[in-house]
């Protein structure tokens, strides 16, 4: 199966990224295809710009290049997986570009048979008790 997955974090020593390369390992050894897309690091702009909401509700519409390479690598996987953390109830926002931007009508028409996975990561800081004494 070819896997496309799309990790959102800007630290690569995050427990996105830990999660992300322990499901990389398993896929592999299962001879799983992975295509990666590192929203940070891989330069995604995450801009929304008039040129990407021209003829918005044709199906067929003609997508800049850099939206065009994006749309094809989903359209050739068998899957797609999102590894990211849940920050203030939500996607992280470049997540929420990247959704915005390629997985817009034209796509969605075309891949509404794939099998999506979404990995969302939640945490936080240990809370400590603080011990006060009042003194009068």
């Amino acid at each position: 199966m070819k896997v496309k997955l799309v990790v959102t974090h800007p630290r690569q020593d995050s427990l996105t990224f830990a999660v992300m390369n322990r499901f990389i390992e398993g896929m592999q050894e299962n001879s799983h295809e992975i295509d990666i897309l590192d929203l940070y690091h891989d330069g995604f702009d995450p801009l929304y710009r008039v040129e990407d909401e021209r003829d918005w509700q044709n199906p067929d519409k003609q997508h800049a290049p850099v939206i065009r390479k994006e749309l094809d690598r989903v359209l050739a996987a068998d899957a797609i997986v999102f590894v990211f953390p849940i920050w203030w109830y939500n996607v992280p926002s470049m997540l929420k570009a990247y959704l915005d931007k390629v997985w817009n009508m034209g796509l969605l028409n075309k891949a509404n048979s794939k099998k999506a996975l979404w990995i969302a990561l939640a945490g936080g800081q240990r809370l400590h008790s603080i011990n006060t004494t009042i003194t009068t």
